[in-house]
């Protein structure tokens, strides 16, 4: 007996990524970030900050202010984030610069006293701007960046990719680890991913409702889960099951209870918290994913080199149309058969699914299929060549519906 897995979706030709034609003239095909501020995308490469306005197709190199680091001749970028005065980049040789949003003429100021090279992560709240560092910990400026403190009480990591900071919380992803702030970044306390994810590293976080979301990379190995959620504000995490769990995670946004995960094998979005994922990669010629934020009903992408931008409510609507609402087993086809048939299920959330083949006197023959899907519409064929003539019985199990149908083969 075989067994073939087919995954099953619709999909609306017409409502696909759109592709903002550049950045132009990189290069290195690699964009770090991306960053909406108003009506202006800037996206952080290895060649410095380009900048598009009002979604128009042409892209600018914006780098006045940014010298080339005199070592590696590098303006490459790690970071980017804003808050209502400021745009900050970290650049991976030279720190970290500013640039006041009501300026006319775009020019960069170096903002690096007391803070070492090589920011990897930069959020803001306020005022008060946080910096993770690659091998020096966490910083942290209430000045708009004129001044850093290192904030390193409680940490125990030197190394940190990953920074999300809400109303009370900040959260610092570190290598399996992720630390937890409840006074600013003065104490942080520890709280890890799982010993399985102990060589993992933390690049992506995100909030949706009161789930927290981590992403997570382990660059040349394989890796058995990358996707976590807590449910306690971080005090405690699970991995969570679903169609990309074993590629690494790049980037993570949300955007009104609804979050988007970048990985290595496209985007995929969840309506419910994090808890369903759905793949949304239409018209996109690149699936690897190293960059996602979300703004003014917008989603944006950055591919190797390029950047996709799509509606955000034309997303859902694709999620919603092609998940299913309610559990289902539908009558094998062709029906009778020999020796293939085909067997089509629906689940509308995520799930323990077992089907299993039985003769006509309750006898079980083979289990076709047995493991943890998200919600959506599946087919498995059956190849039944070592079977006589007669009617079979296949039955699907999950943890909330069973149902039985027969199926006649016909030699």
């Amino acid at each position: 007996m075989l067994l073939i897995i087919i995954i099953c979706g619709n999909i609306n030709l017409m409502a696909q990524w759109i592709y903002t034609d550049g950045p132009n003239g990189i290069s290195e095909p690699y964009i770090n970030s991306l960053l909406v501020s108003g009506e202006m995308v800037y996206a952080g490469t290895l060649e410095g900050i380009f900048l598009l306005e009002n979604n128009k197709l042409g892209w600018s190199s914006i780098n006045n202010g940014v010298t080339n680091n005199p070592q590696t001749q590098s303006k490459s970028v790690s970071s980017l984030t804003s808050n209502s005065n400021y745009i900050f980049s970290g650049f991976q040789y030279d720190g970290v610069y500013r640039r006041h949003i009501g300026d006319n003429e775009i020019f960069w100021e170096e903002v690096n006293n007391d803070i070492p090279y090589f920011p990897m992560a930069i959020s803001s709240k306020n005022d008060t701007i946080f910096v993770g560092t690659l091998e020096n910990g966490m910083y942290r400026s209430t000045d708009n960046g004129l001044s850093w403190f290192s904030i390193n009480s409680g940490l125990k990591h030197t190394g940190y990719h990953s920074l999300l900071v809400t109303d009370s919380i900040i959260f610092a992803g570190t290598s399996g680890t992720i630390y937890r702030s409840l006074n600013n970044g003065s104490e942080w306390t520890k709280s890890d991913l799982g010993s399985s994810a102990k060589n993992y590293m933390v690049e992506a976080l995100a909030i949706s409702g009161n789930n927290i979301i981590a992403g997570a990379s382990n660059t040349g190995s394989n890796i058995d889960s990358s996707l976590y959620l807590s449910t306690d504000n971080g005090l405690n995490w699970n991995s969570v099951s679903c169609s990309f769990e074993k590629s690494n995670i790049t980037s993570l946004a949300s955007y009104q209870n609804i979050v988007f995960a970048g990985t290595e094998i496209g985007v995929f979005i969840s309506t419910d918290n994090g808890l369903n994922w759905k793949s949304v990669n239409e018209g996109l010629s690149d699936l690897y994913i190293n960059s996602i934020t979300c703004s003014n009903n917008f989603a944006y992408v950055a591919t190797r080199g390029k950047v996709w931008y799509r509606p955000i409510e034309e997303l859902i609507v694709s999620v919603n149309e092609s998940l299913p609402t309610h559990y289902s087993l539908s009558q094998n086809y062709p029906n009778p058969f020999n020796p293939d048939t085909k067997i089509v299920f629906s689940i509308p959330k995520s799930d323990m699914v077992e089907i299993k083949v039985y003769d006509i006197l309750g006898r079980e023959l083979k289990t076709l299929f047995s493991e943890y899907k998200q919600a959506g519409k599946y087919k498995i064929t059956f190849i039944a060549n070592n079977l006589p003539s007669g009617v079979y019985i296949y039955k699907m199990n999950t943890n909330h519906y069973s149902e039985i149908k027969k199926m006649i083969l016909l030699r």
